[in-house]
């Protein structure tokens, strides 16, 4: 099993009095991919993450705002997993690191400490530590990303035999600190998305490695996605497992 690992910065503010109570679900601006159509130029969603050819825009990406209710997963937890929902989420996974700015300790503790946590969470035979950013919202990937990503922390031999088996791509999420007030996680449970509600962008990250992810579409918030919460006043002991692509579900 493949892992990217993805930790988030979250604060509690000393101006705001944290409390353990449930909050009415709040409403926010979730930004959708715009159809086809009304992109700048008119073709498929690109975004280079290089200086793209002469003559080329960087990006044709055009985001149509939607307002949309957060609901608490805290005390639906049961309702969801990574099978059916595409997340789930756990209470019960103290840590005590705290070393977020030394990249070695991350590497040779919280590594460790994470690849054991999925282990014992999902009975994973193996773990690999993909990537790690901070405050970063990440979305799934496409099939062909998703493989591509699995052979290139593999051998061709390796990669083959993994994804043969049941192999996945994981977003971990973890306060750093908490308990969260301010941008919690959100996600849209994967029975409420269809297909097409899904575009593809052509993602090159250098000239020589192309790459895709997908964005949900502006007819998606017409017809309404049921978007979630990270538990509310999520702390530093609780963690989300997020489905980052079903490309690699054999």
């Amino acid at each position: 099993m493949n892992v990217k690992l993805i930790r988030q910065l979250n604060t509690c503010s000393k101006s705001v009095i944290c409390r353990d109570s449930p909050v009415p679900a709040p409403t926010t601006t979730v930004n959708y991919l715009a159809p086809i159509e009304k992109l700048v130029p008119p073709v498929q969603p690109f975004r280079y993450a290089y200086p793209p050819p002469k003559g080329v825009p960087e990006h044709n990406e055009v985001l149509e705002p939607h307002q949309v209710e957060i609901n608490d997963i805290r005390r639906r937890l049961s309702d969801f997993g990574l099978d059916q929902s595409g997340f789930t989420a756990w209470l019960d996974t103290p840590t005590s690191f705290d070393k977020w700015n030394d990249d070695k300790a991350i590497r040779s503790r919280y590594y460790e400490e994470t690849i054991q946590l999925i282990k014992d969470k999902l009975g994973a035979t193996r773990v690999i530590i993909d990537n790690l950013y901070i405050a970063v919202i990440h979305v799934d990937q496409t099939p062909a990303a998703g493989e591509a990503r699995i052979r290139s922390h593999t051998d061709p031999e390796e990669a083959e035999k993994l994804l043969r088996t049941r192999a996945q791509i994981l977003n971990i999420w973890r306060p750093m600190r908490g308990p969260v007030v301010d941008a919690p996680l959100g996600s849209i449970d994967v029975r409420s998305v269809k297909h097409k509600d899904l575009g593809r962008i052509y993602l090159p990250v250098s000239s020589q490695s192309p790459s895709q992810m997908v964005l949900p579409l502006e007819n998606a918030a017409r017809r309404g996605d049921d978007h979630q919460g990270e538990p509310s006043k999520a702390r530093k002991g609780e963690v989300m497992f997020i489905i980052d692509s079903r490309a690699v579900l054999r």
